[in-house]
């Protein structure tokens, strides 16, 4: 296998560790994705310079990830979602928000920091694996598009370069503990989606729009929502439930796009009438 440049084994059954399975230096891409494999992740694959796309989807895999990833620095494609998610794994439960999503323990440590320099990565995507950590600003020439944090435990506040990034098409981080406010992601909102076409065959063309995407429930977050979110037709957010923002207006600045607008309770304000109600008892006890 020294002269293989692409490998797909996705959707079949293969088991045990692939470890000093794939060692051509001119490999391009690699498919694993859907099968049962264990032990970490083949590490040695990323020592090259010529890799551009990994995928390891949906398998059986333990450990942690490898900061060793970023050595394949014209990787722009790394999709390691699930690393040990397959139902067929051992200690598989079932995530409660969603009985098609399999949470698991045998992933463990942080994020990779350097993932989120790697000026040619476009798409990352590394949901389900439970993995600790926060998120860290991308460098201004970033190529990413495509981000997916979803259900892990990461921390803290998403990081003012990703607020204010112009480029990212898709940002997925629900189901984490992430904190702080989303004021300077206005962008998203301002933004247009993109119509794209396509040659279905020689006499006839199609096109289809993208639409940007931002999923962010199920974390806590709060503040307020940036006026630009409230009737942009390019954004489909789903942002509301699972956090406490506040409403300005309540509940004309809601997102109209997000599906939770209609019946979203505003969690900053509830929490200003409650003190209201707190103060108010406080004093009439102490005049009485």
């Amino acid at each position: 296998l020294f002269a293989l440049q692409e490998a797909s084994f996705s959707n079949n059954k293969l088991n045990g560790n692939m470890n000093n399975k794939f060692n051509s230096p001119v490999l391009q891409g690699i498919d694993i994705s859907t099968n049962q494999i264990t032990g970490n992740l083949p590490i040695e694959i990323f020592d090259t310079t010529n890799l551009e796309y990994f995928y390891a989807t949906q398998n059986c895999f333990s450990g942690s990830i490898s900061s060793q990833i970023c050595l394949a620095n014209n990787l722009n494609n790394l999709q390691i979602a699930g690393l040990s998610s397959n139902s067929n794994c051992n200690n598989v439960i079932k995530s409660l928000f969603n009985p098609k999503i399999h949470l698991t323990t045998n992933i463990y440590g942080d994020l990779p920091s350097c993932l989120f320099s790697m000026l040619n990565l476009k798409i990352l995507y590394a949901s389900g694996n439970g993995l600790n950590g926060k998120l860290y600003n991308i460098p201004i020439n970033s190529s990413l598009t495509q981000i997916s944090l979803s259900y892990n435990q990461l921390s803290g506040t998403i990081p003012p370069s990703i607020q204010q990034s112009t480029l990212i098409q898709s940002l997925d981080l629900s189901y984490n503990r992430l904190s702080g406010t989303i004021e300077n992601m206005y962008n998203y909102g301002n933004r247009f989606a993109v119509v794209n076409s396509t040659d279905d065959d020689y006499y006839s063309k199609s096109s289809f729009t993208t639409y940007l995407n931002l999923t962010l429930i199920s974390n806590r977050l709060s503040g307020d929502i940036p006026s630009s979110f409230t009737d942009s037709v390019s954004l489909q957010p789903n942002i509301l439930n699972g956090n406490i923002f506040a409403c300005k207006s309540y509940p004309s600045n809601l997102p109209v796009n997000d599906p939770n607008s209609k019946n979203y309770s505003c969690g900053s304000n509830e929490l200003n009438y409650l003190l209201y109600i707190f103060i108010g008892i406080t004093v009439y006890f102490i005049f009485m």
